[in-house]
């Protein structure tokens, strides 16, 4: 970018992660702020129709220029040869100052019809998650899987603690069966307060300033119900975003994140969950996501603001009792204000959770054929 002259052009093929991964932000800042993409073609190379490569990967085509600012046209992602020919030189148009505030990284995202980009856009009026209610939520690592692995899976522990990784839970499930690791509670419990303390002074960290025991009511957040996100994912999986809210005493490794709030509120929480188990935002989700959940794109995500009104309420009301599955939930349930285990049967939680659907849909404002087009 830096070789051409003002108004030059240059082609470029690169991973479609150039365009979306935190370490070449500051090259996409760069490019916006003093230039742009005219093009940016997305190509997945399966069987290998365009390049001999492995077919899984994601590829851009893009054409950027110096010195000038015309819309970004972004087409694709296109998967065989004709799909390409035919729709290359259509797509959807960005401003380069859109593109700029998408995400705190300036992520292009994986949008390349108009209509797209008309729901994008509404969603986004939403404001992002790292902002949200004033709530402070942060999305934290608890222990790596491989290089922790022996603070956290003992065998015959006196007092056993399940290690959950993402396959974990899924959505609206709090436990498949699927078991990572057990760990003994005195050990990681041990651990985690010992890192607890460094954290504390860090600044990137999300327990930053914070006092132990004070700031945490002498619980540590592993101790308590949260939200925790499946963090391997991709956009063709049949849903990319994976949240649960998981009971206390489950350790998370790196693969399953969780959200930590320092101004927690077991209500806000419970909305929170339904925007982020909403097949809406799983559509945005997708977007954005190649391979991984990262915080970048995380921390940008909107989410609709709570506001005062019987549909508030409702999403509140239906998301706390899909969540509160069992005993394991009673003090959060009680905050939330609803009662334990009273969703068990499947019709009965597939009907909350198609109207959880439906009201979240019009919490972040989109009309019928908005909706619709998320559901194509």
């Amino acid at each position: 970018f830096t070789l051409l002259r003002s108004g030059g052009r240059a082609g470029m093929v690169l991973p479609k992660t150039a365009f979306s991964s935190q370490g070449l932000a500051d090259w996409r800042r760069e490019l916006l702020r003093s230039g742009s993409v005219e093009s940016l073609v997305t190509i997945v190379n399966s069987g290998q129709w365009a390049f001999n490569i492995h077919p899984q990967f994601s590829i851009a085509l893009a054409v950027i220029t110096k010195g000038q600012s015309p819309p970004t046209r972004i087409s694709g992602p296109f998967f065989n040869k004709q799909d390409f020919l035919e729709g290359r030189d259509r797509g959807a148009e960005w401003s380069n100052d859109v593109l700029l505030e998408l995400t705190e990284s300036s992520a292009f995202p994986n949008v390349g019809r108009q209509d797209s980009e008309q729901v994008l856009r509404t969603m986004r009026r939403s404001p992002s998650l790292v902002d949200w209610e004033h709530l402070g939520a942060r999305p934290v690592q608890e222990l790596n899987a491989t290089s922790d692995r022996h603070h956290f899976d003992h065998e015959n522990p006196s007092h056993p603690v399940t290690v959950l990784s993402g396959r974990g839970f899924n959505i609206w499930t709090s436990f498949t069966g699927e078991v990572f690791a057990t760990a003994d509670y005195e050990i990681v419990r041990t651990e985690l307060l010992r890192r607890l303390g460094n954290q504390t002074k860090l600044k990137k960290s999300a327990f930053y300033g914070l006092k132990w025991p004070e700031d945490f009511d002498g619980t540590l957040p592993f101790e308590k119900a949260r939200i925790a996100m499946r963090g391997m994912t991709n956009p063709t999986n049949t849903r990319t975003l994976i949240p649960a809210l998981v009971p206390g005493r489950r350790i998370l490794p790196h693969t399953a994140p969780y959200l930590f709030m320092p101004k927690r509120n077991e209500s806000k929480e419970a909305f929170l969950l339904a925007a982020l188990s909403s097949i809406c935002l799983d559509w945005y989700a997708r977007k954005f996501v190649e391979s991984s959940l990262m915080n970048h794109f995380l921390n940008a995500f909107p989410i609709p603001e709570m506001t005062e009104s019987e549909a508030t309420d409702r999403i509140v009301f239906l998301s706390g009792s899909l969540a509160a599955e069992n005993p394991e939930f009673e003090d959060w349930a009680v905050a939330v204000g609803v009662p334990v285990g009273t969703l068990k049967e499947e019709d009965e939680r597939n009907e909350a959770i198609y109207e959880l659907d439906a009201l979240v849909a019009l919490a972040y404002g989109l009309d019928r054929a908005q909706v619709e087009h998320i559901f194509e």
